[in-house]
């Protein structure tokens, strides 16, 4: 892998694997890794961070909505995001637990995009969103905020976007993750999770998940729910 292919999110599939070193033994070691390599890719971690957006948002316009074969994060997550756009229904769209905010930032540029909020737990990966959504005049409005305490009215959002989140948490912070989704969205919920044997420490996850559980899932909340197995499980959820 050549040092410029590493500038994008693929990086996280070379330090996992141990193309750099040693494989990170947890989430916390993944994330200072990850950082220390982007930072060092330029003198100013400002301009690193840039270029790692550049880098990685390209590679996703260009295959945006086209199914990028693979297996690498760029390639599978624009697969995802492609999908929860065309899944998702009316004028605004929420997607909760943003991270990078690559999702909305590159959802932003294709024509006829609903207005975009992101929200995400973490308070630096909030602000890099939100400043690269500065300098790309992208129109995504993120903020920092708990996905169980989201800071919004009832119905304020017609779709919101639970993208890889609850693989994240433990079951109990899961459910009143979903129901805050579900009260804060108008019209449907999508909710994209990958299928593993194992919970991948190293990604931070901390339960699985299959088609069977996420029709469970769907059947607690009382909407209408459909399943669509693709690059991992998901439960499409409307408004009754």
């Amino acid at each position: 892998m050549t040092p410029t292919a590493l500038l994008d999110a693929d990086l996280g599939d070379a330090l996992a694997t141990g193309l750099l070193g040693p494989p990170p033994a947890d989430l916390a070691a993944f994330e200072q890794a990850f950082v220390a390599h982007v930072e060092a890719s330029a003198e100013d971690p400002q301009q690193a961070w840039d270029r790692f957006y550049d880098a990685t948002l390209l590679r996703v316009a260009r295959g945006w909505g086209r199914q990028l074969p693979g297996p690498g994060t760029v390639a599978t997550f624009t697969r995802i995001w492609s999908r929860a756009a065309a899944l998702s229904r009316g004028p605004s769209a929420l997607d909760v637990g943003t991270c990078f905010g690559f999702f909305p930032l590159a959802w932003s540029s294709v024509p006829g995009a609903p207005r975009l909020l992101a929200a995400d737990l973490s308070a630096a990966s909030a602000a890099l969103a939100a400043r690269q959504a500065r300098r790309l005049a992208a129109g995504v409005n993120v903020v920092c905020a708990d996905g169980t305490r989201l800071p919004l009215p009832d119905r304020a959002v017609s779709t919101v976007h639970l993208l890889h989140v609850l693989e994240h948490v433990r079951p109990s912070v899961g459910d009143h993750v979903l129901r805050e989704a579900l009260r804060v969205a108008d019209r449907r919920v999508v909710v994209a999770v990958p299928v593993e044997a194992h919970p991948d420490s190293v990604f931070g996850h901390v339960q699985v998940f299959d088609l069977p559980r996420m029709a469970v899932l769907g059947c607690r909340t009382g909407w209408h729910a459909s399943l669509v197995d693709a690059d991992g499980a998901w439960l499409v959820l409307d408004r009754p």
